[in-house]
């Protein structure tokens, strides 16, 4: 099989200081990324997950609460360390100027995960399933 060879170029080049590559497609990209939110969007729209999560009484909202607050979290000390540090205040190492802020986005994070995957999975656990006893207790009302 034929394998394509890369040109390297030298560390003086300005392609090479730049960071970019001679044959990037941005168009493709930029193509790739519209569909995908097309397609989320088409989503979106043709199922009611929306309407059933904010206005179907039978479910509970404490894990989508939960998990709301820990993203929110999450991207505020995402929101501080690339905006506010790195392009306000010139500090590149936020390790060492803020070092609760990597280990809190974590947790909140797997927090945010955690809680996404239970109420997804009970939810769904709750509608093909007839053993609703032990998920009213947890989930659903």
């Amino acid at each position: 099989m034929h394998q394509r060879k890369e040109k390297k170029l030298p560390a003086d080049s300005p392609e090479f200081k730049a960071g970019t590559k001679r044959n990037e497609n941005k168009v493709g990209k930029y193509v790739s990324n519209f569909l995908w939110i097309a397609a989320f969007v088409y989503v979106l729209n043709e199922f009611d997950i929306v309407d059933v999560i904010i206005y179907d009484p039978r479910v509970k909202r404490t894990p989508l609460k939960i998990s709301g607050f820990c993203l929110l979290i999450a991207a505020t000390i995402a929101v501080y360390c690339a905006l506010i540090l790195d392009k306000i205040f010139n500090i590149e190492d936020y390790e060492k100027h803020s070092p609760w802020a990597v280990p809190l986005s974590t947790f909140s994070g797997v927090v945010f995960v955690v809680t996404q995957v239970l109420f997804v999975f009970f939810h769904y656990y709750y509608l093909f399933t007839t053993q609703k006893k032990f998920l009213n207790r947890f989930i659903i009302e």
